[in-house]
């Protein structure tokens, strides 16, 4: 059998330099190391030792690991299988929590979610947008919230602009329902995904249900918790409910930073119902163009939507770019009838917004190396045109908009029918007019599920 040399590859933290004083970033050994035959099964053994950059005022450290195998995902139940990892610490701390999360490269939630431990999904960092991360768990049964970072790798929380650099996103926030403001009370907020995630924006959030005739609440996923349930009339984003009922009353309520486009209320990944401040009448000649959406799932995601517009029978009046983070890639204005962009998005959304002189026959001509698009401007309502373009949900929408939009706060209710079996997710996703996205936290409601209670050990 041939032979692998195996040992140690990387930093022991993740901000070090090769070299760095181990006191301050800490060590890493791994045993053994060495020669081993090709495909044989091994036990090793990773020992970090935290340096003071490792230790958050808690004392707490978060270790990061990635492997590769020819065996499939990891697994922490079954001692006597292969890829079984444990994790313990010399003072007896244990893992609390992980969030899921798409960097350079992504997590493969289909190989490795622990449900007891993954409470989140990140969707949106500097990195760019990623609903399908949480929306590929719906399938699998899997029951995350929606958390949104920065890691935008320049130390500015809250401020994280790319910039001339290779991120085409502003880093994202996450606005925690926690009943008490301590390290306890914002687990539990975690655990229960009392959360919800924006691009970066700070507006404000709540998403609830009603059942008309009441539920049972769960503070922890009982296929997996054993746990009590109680009986409730209504939830919060997050929560966890079984209800014989038929359609539940979704409440929303959002107070935005800025002109709201719109708010979708989603079951899954089906859109139920779009909520707006204005209607067909209040529209106007200003026209939105949006693009979208990235190359893939994986490193060098970022689509460049590199054309122009033009329009015939008519002319521009004014124009204001969205999402313009990388200021070396404009977005301009040639005369009254030309519109040039350089511009790119990586999962997240850009464009512009025309105000318009227009006529009957008036035409806006789009052309992109990934797709051209015409669309008659008498033809355009509250329902946008919509232009597939490969990639990963990559598309180009062009849309009318009232000239001035002046909804700040939107509160509606709404029925959503429920499927007879399995989860029904429920949480919106708001748009604002300068170019930002919130989520919510899923509510997720059964009225029958396949495997509801099969708890045998876990104990909150």
């Amino acid at each position: 059998m041939p032979k692998v040399e195996t040992h140690l590859v990387g930093d022991a933290w993740s901000t070090a330099e090769p070299g760095a004083d181990p006191v301050l970033y800490g060590s890493v050994t791994l045993e053994p190391s060495g020669a081993f035959e090709a495909r044989s099964l091994q036990s090793f053994r990773l020992t970090y030792t935290a340096g003071r950059f490792g230790l958050d005022d808690t004392g707490a450290i978060k270790v990061v690991h990635r492997y590769s195998n020819d065996w499939g995902r990891l697994q922490t139940e079954d001692p006597t299988a292969v890829n079984y990892v444990t994790a313990t610490a010399s003072n007896g701390s244990r893992l609390q929590l992980v969030y899921a999360h798409v960097g350079g490269r992504y997590a493969d939630i289909t190989q490795v979610h622990d449900p007891r431990l993954e409470t989140a999904m990140e969707i949106h960092s500097a990195w760019g947008t990623f609903e399908w991360l949480l929306t590929d768990g719906f399938a699998l049964g899997h029951r995350s919230g929606v958390v949104c970072n920065s890691d935008g790798h320049k130390g500015r929380p809250g401020a994280s602009y790319p910039g001339a650099a290779s991120f085409g996103a502003y880093g994202g926030l996450t606005c925690f329902y926690a009943e008490e403001l301590s390290r306890d009370g914002f687990f539990e907020c975690l655990r229960r995904r009392h959360h919800y995630g924006t691009t970066g924006c700070r507006l404000h959030l709540d998403v609830g249900a009603r059942f008309a005739g009441g539920g049972t609440l769960f503070k922890r996923d009982p296929r997996y918790w054993i746990v009590a349930g109680e009986p409730v009339g209504e939830a919060m984003m997050g929560d966890i409910v079984q209800t014989d009922d038929a359609e539940v009353t979704l409440a929303i309520e959002c107070i935005a930073q800025a002109p709201i486009e719109r708010i979708e209320v989603l079951n899954g990944t089906r859109c139920v119902a779009t909520l707006r401040g204005f209607g067909a009448e209040d529209l106007g000649q200003r026209i939105r163009v949006i693009w979208q959406g990235a190359e893939y799932r994986g490193r060098g995601r970022q689509t460049t939507w590199k054309g122009e517009a033009r329009l015939e029978g008519g002319a521009f009046r004014d124009l204001r770019a969205i999402n313009a983070w990388n200021h070396e890639r404009p977005t301009r204005l040639h005369g009254p009838d030309r519109v040039t962009f350089d511009t790119l998005t990586t999962g997240n959304f850009g464009g512009f917004d025309a105000w318009i002189d227009e006529s009957a026959e008036s035409v806006l001509a789009i052309e992109t190396a990934h797709v051209t698009a015409e669309v008659r401007l008498v033809d355009l309502a509250l329902d946008e045109r919509a232009f597939e373009a490969g990639g990963l949900e990559r598309r180009l929408r062009v849309f009318r908009l009232p000239e001035v939009n002046d909804c700040l706060e939107l509160t509606r209710e709404i029925n959503v029918s429920l499927e007879a079996s399995g989860d029904n997710p429920l949480w919106v996703r708001v748009t604002t007019e300068d170019g930002f996205n919130a989520w919510s936290s899923p509510i997720f409601v059964y009225r029958h599920h396949p495997n509801p209670l099969f708890a045998e050990t876990a104990t909150p």
